[in-house]
């Protein structure tokens, strides 16, 4: 025997009401999530594709400083030998000239190194040409 308890019209409609207000509440929060975690997709690729631009950038900066430097623009190194004098005259220009000549946007360093990876200083110069933030051998360029 089962003993059903009588609900009013009312009580009726209050229930359906709220089940109601729970599932557009659960609607609503689904969206959000999804548009979070839309917004962070978009975030991501963004960053990683800043990311492929910048290293593009530095690559393309770092080949053209090394053309430079065995071509006519700059001419420091000749077939395997460093033209001390072209160095004199590279860093009588100063890093921001030479920046600007070169069309690059980052940062740089010119600096010589020996078959064993140790620094080479050339006479009366610092141990490189350009840009204090890049360090080399632990030390800021030119220093």
């Amino acid at each position: 025997m089962k003993i059903r308890k009588k609900t009013s019209q009312k009580e009726g409609k209050k229930g359906r009401a709220e089940r109601a207000a729970k599932s557009e509440k659960r609607k609503s929060t689904g969206i959000i999530v999804f548009y979070l975690l839309l917004a962070i997709a978009i975030i991501l690729l963004l960053k990683y594709s800043y990311s492929q631009y910048q290293k593009k950038s530095l690559n393309d900066d770092a080949n053209t400083v090394l053309n430079a430097v065995t071509t006519n623009a700059l001419k420091i190194v000749n077939s395997d030998k460093v033209d001390e004098d072209m160095v004199h005259q590279a860093a009588q220009k100063g890093y921001e000239q030479l920046k600007s000549e070169l069309g690059i946007k980052n940062d740089f360093c010119i600096h010589f190194e020996d078959k064993d990876g140790n620094i080479v200083k050339i006479d009366g110069l610092e141990p490189g040409i350009g840009s204090e933030k890049v360090k080399v051998g632990g030390r800021p360029c030119g220093q």
